[in-house]
């Protein structure tokens, strides 16, 4: 995992992690985009309310997502509603080596930079399942 990070105005840290993931481009975007995939990875349950936003259910608690930007088999990027912090958005981007052809899940989150760490392992497990669901 590569991790990069810059301090924001607020004092919260934007945080940018790559991991790889053996798949196809179009297949992870699906996991990334989808209701359905999502829900095999990154919450219990998923439901989509209208054209822009997502519904995340974790056991009894959920949250709300807007979706911000939508590049179809390139890149999701969500704002939590419920957050005091209205700037801050979380993004998920796939980037593929031409080269290589290695594909590389981007992850693009906030914290407080004592809560850096907590948000890599957090997003590791995560992104962890989301390859165990591909088969990756």
């Amino acid at each position: 995992m590569v991790h990069t990070s810059e301090q924001t105005d607020n004092g919260r840290v934007k945080m940018e992690m790559e991991f790889e993931v053996k798949s196809s481009p179009s297949i992870l975007f699906n996991y990334i985009s989808g209701a359905s995939g999502l829900s095999e990875w990154f919450a219990d349950r998923v439901n989509v309310q209208g054209l822009k936003k997502m519904v995340f259910m974790w056991g009894t608690e959920s949250r709300e997502a807007e979706i911000l930007k939508l590049i179809p088999k390139k890149s999701i990027k969500f704002k939590w509603l419920d957050d005091e912090y209205k700037h801050e958005y979380w993004e998920l981007e796939i980037v593929q080596d031409e080269l290589t052809n290695d594909v590389i899940l981007k992850v693009t989150d906030f914290g407080f930079a004592d809560e850096m760490e907590d948000v890599e392992q957090l997003w590791g497990s995560q992104v962890e399942e989301l390859k165990s669901s591909i088969g990756a």
